[in-house]
């Protein structure tokens, strides 16, 4: 799994980031009448990141480099952000769940083909699928064996718009491998999964919403999200899989 516990300094990340597309891009960029002078950045994100930037951004900005930098931000489906950015939304940092949005954009002339060819292949985080429960786990979820028995309820994003959705489909997938199932066996259990699944929301983010609203008795998500969800004073608990791939 790929995403969300910093790999290296959150703020240097945003900062390294941010002076480079001020450095190449004038497109988004607005000065300010008198001597002084201001710079707008346009973020375009996946949906669970957005808790982390609403810390990032003020801490950058009170450096040297963020001294009259501002931000506007789009939050949503990782998917449908990098087909709307393709389209002609207007970006200077993108921040996408799965390497095919940015290659989307990679393909469109957008981002430069190099992109990934980094220490960390492009990623600035990462995060394991965690099961999400109601408070005192009163269906006793364990692990993935325990989604599809009869009467569990599963909330999970839609694949086709949320890539949170497809790592949670390749953790179970690689989980039922890593047990020693044959490929058949592990996308029968996705077939038994998928008859679970009482919810699809667009986004992670969403899904997360929706379950803390009463829908489903399990939802897979990042670990992070759980973490801050928690933090927040929500009722619920979470399981790491015995087996995690």
């Amino acid at each position: 799994m790929k995403k969300v516990l910093m790999k290296t300094h959150p703020v240097a990340v945003l900062l390294s980031v941010a002076a480079a597309a001020i450095g190449l891009s004038a497109c988004g960029s607005t000065s300010s009448s008198g001597g002084g002078s201001s710079k707008q950045l346009t973020l375009v994100a996946y949906s669970t990141p957005q808790a982390a930037f609403e810390k990032l951004i003020p801490a950058f900005q009170a450096t040297p480099d963020g001294k009259g930098v501002s931000f506007k931000q789009s939050y949503g489906p990782s998917g449908e952000q990098s087909r709307s950015v393709v389209n002609g939304l207007h970006a200077d940092v993108v921040d996408f769940s799965l390497e095919p949005d940015v290659e989307r954009l990679v393909k469109a002339g957008l981002v430069d083909a190099n992109w990934n060819q980094s220490a960390t292949h492009g990623f600035v985080s990462d995060s394991v699928a965690v099961i999400i429960v109601r408070k005192g786990n009163p269906k006793h979820i364990q692990d993935w064996s325990d989604l599809v028995k009869p009467g569990v309820q599963v909330v999970t994003p839609n694949p086709f718009t949320s890539g949170g959705a497809r790592w949670n489909i390749m953790a179970a997938y690689g989980a039922q491998l890593k047990e020693g199932k044959t490929p058949e066996e592990a996308e029968k259990y996705l077939e038994e999964l998928f008859k679970n699944v009482v919810s699809q929301d667009s986004s992670a983010r969403n899904a997360l919403q929706t379950f803390v609203s009463g829908r489903g008795d399990a939802l897979i998500d990042y670990e992070n999200e759980a973490i801050t969800d928690q933090r927040k004073g929500e009722p619920i608990e979470y399981v790491i899989p015995r087996t995690r791939s």
